[in-house]
């Protein structure tokens, strides 16, 4: 007998139970107490509540499967309703595994990218980063800066004059931001112009999410 059997019979064993005792004992004053009780329970709205929850305790699975195949249609021309599970093609199941695999792909650089960042930030020179400042404003206000400009007043009177390596020559100085990929070195109109990059650009604003001021970087 299942579950759902049995306890329908126990309940409906109770109650008789109980009717049989008002029945053979009827001046018992236990019964007059539990019938003044139910009649105070026996108001419509109680009665209506009661009929629809033993309604819905004994066609829940009827009701349950009306409500999944339901569907509302809002004033908006909306369709609310159940959601059918559709066999995925090959091509949709390479598709979502190509996502899959770029989305870990841009984690995986991202991740790489702030390692870079942080060796960057404990082997650069605060010349060197204020050099990325400078490009930066630069590109902001579309100016172009050339090379010359940056060793006259970055690499000789800041980095040299603060006890810089002197054969730490202009050019291996510069070839490192080169390297890194934050500063591109271009020609315009026969003069050499540097520029800022794209990686560049983020990692200034790395520094400035981080917090990281010119005095973190090594001091020349």
């Amino acid at each position: 007998m299942k579950l759902k059997n049995k306890r329908w019979l126990l309940f409906s064993l109770c109650i008789f139970v109980l009717i049989a005792l008002i029945a053979v004992f009827p001046r018992n004053p236990a019964h007059d107490q539990f019938l003044k009780y139910l009649s105070t329970f026996s108001s419509w709205p109680i009665v209506i509540l009661i009929l629809v929850l033993v309604f819905l305790f004994m066609f829940k699975e009827s009701i349950s499967k009306l409500i999944i195949k339901l569907k509302v249609r809002t004033p908006q021309g909306y369709e609310i309703g159940s959601q059918e599970a559709k066999p995925l093609d090959k091509t949709a199941i390479e598709e979502i595994k190509g996502k899959y695999e770029a989305e870990k792909k841009g984690i995986s650089d991202f991740f790489w990218m702030i390692i870079e960042f942080e060796k960057m930030i404990r082997v650069l020179f605060m010349s060197q980063f204020m050099i990325l400042k400078n490009l930066s404003t630069s590109k902001i206000n579309n100016v172009d800066v050339p090379k010359t400009f940056i060793e006259e007043n970055i690499y000789k009177n800041i980095y040299l004059k603060e006890g810089g390596n002197p054969n730490y020559v202009f050019e291996n100085y510069l070839n490192y931001l080169k390297t890194t990929g934050t500063i591109v070195e271009e020609p315009a109109n026969n003069i050499l112009m540097l520029r800022i990059t794209l990686k560049g650009e983020i990692f200034l604003r790395y520094c400035a999410i981080s917090n990281y001021t010119e005095n973190i970087f090594i001091p020349r």
